[in-house]
């Protein structure tokens, strides 16, 4: 889908130890912009603090990325409990071939980053797992990585809180009506039966069938479709998308889920976004003192506005009951000023 000769500007190893002699790693693909990059830096954090028993190539598809997050990278092989042997890529992106590709005030071009992964690495790693900057990991991978793909192109996670009532619509695109729609946050791809079923020309195809429209989740939609029939799906455990709505079953299986998904407009980096599990990862790693953000672009329907407050004062008590007195002082105080300003919000 897009030209690999001019598809990558730069190629730089900014940290990592040396591997085992004789040690093959396994291949890890993030994706993200300046924005997120702090974010990808979190997941791969949680992913070399479960998985010491693999050495571990990471790349970063980026498209800049400032000297203060690549000296926050390097700090990685000193966090405690790190006994990984790992490296560090970066891959900086030509933006251009990316800025003209449709998308939403919530989502940059850099979520079709993804889709160049394959060809950046063809000739560097047979598989690579790609991951979403909002992917938490919560156990070992080695058992997905060793997994067998039964000839498939991809091996992913069906969706299972999307909407139904939104895959119809992409039935007129080629989505067929058996097949199962996946979640593109976590993908281990064959980089060789990518190339061999011709992927790339699929996608193409696939941009020039939907044309100007719009499809909702952009690249993830493209997926499935150019993929459809080409999926080997894995258990959920490998993409749990359900962290708001049954964090008791996250609780519950701790020991079952390796990767969690923190899918959603707040993210557990938000101040509404609060996860135990998550800020235990966050303040052991190098990002730890990074202030937690306010959502942006919050929902403009006044129903949501009203519960708005409300959801700040559950984040209080929470906080509280963990014994995390400061965070619910400033989340009770966060409740206060909402009460204030709700109503004269328009």
């Amino acid at each position: 889908m897009f030209p690999k000769d001019n598809l990558v500007a730069e190629t730089i190893d900014i940290a990592g130890t040396p591997f085992p002699p004789g040690g093959t790693p396994v291949h890890i693909a993030l994706a993200a912009d300046q924005k997120y990059v702090r974010h990808t830096g979190t997941a791969a954090y949680s992913v070399l603090a479960h998985n010491a028993d693999m050495p571990i190539h990471f790349h970063l598809m980026v498209d800049s990325i400032g000297q203060d997050d690549i000296a926050r990278f390097q700090k990685l092989q000193n966090c405690a409990g790190i006994g990984t042997p790992f490296r560090i890529t970066l891959h900086f992106l030509n933006k251009s071939l990316f800025d003209g590709l449709p998308t939403y005030k919530w989502f940059s071009p850099a979520t079709y980053y993804r889709l160049a992964i394959p060809t950046v690495l063809e000739g560097i790693a047979d598989r690579v797992l790609y991951l979403d900057a909002d992917v938490l990991c919560t156990g070992s991978l080695k058992e997905l990585f060793g997994m067998d793909m039964e000839g498939k192109t991809a091996a992913c996670a069906a969706d299972k809180i999307l909407f139904a009532d939104y895959i119809p619509t992409l039935y007129r695109f080629g989505f067929s009506p058996l097949s199962v729609y996946f979640n593109a946050g976590v993908m281990l791809i064959d980089i060789g039966m990518w190339h061999a079923a011709r992927t790339n020309e699929k996608m193409k195809a696939v941009q020039e069938k939907v044309g100007t429209e719009k499809l909702w989740l952009l690249d993830q939609d493209m997926l499935n479709l150019a993929l459809d029939g080409s999926i080997r799906y894995l258990p959920e455990q490998y993409n749990w998308l359900r962290w708001q709505q049954k964090y008791t079953d996250f609780a519950e299986n701790h020991a079952q889920i390796r990767l969690v998904h923190f899918v959603g407009g707040i993210k557990p980096w938000h101040w509404l976004g609060f996860n135990p599990t998550y800020d235990a990862c966050r303040r052991a790693s190098p990002w730890a003192d990074i202030p937690y953000e306010v959502q942006q672009n919050p929902p403009r329907n006044p129903f949501v506005y009203k519960q708005y407050p409300k959801m700040f004062r559950i984040a209080a008590r929470q906080s509280w009951a963990r014994g995390e007195k400061r965070r619910a002082a400033a989340y009770f105080a966060e409740f206060l000023r909402q009460i204030i300003l709700t109503p004269i919000r328009k």
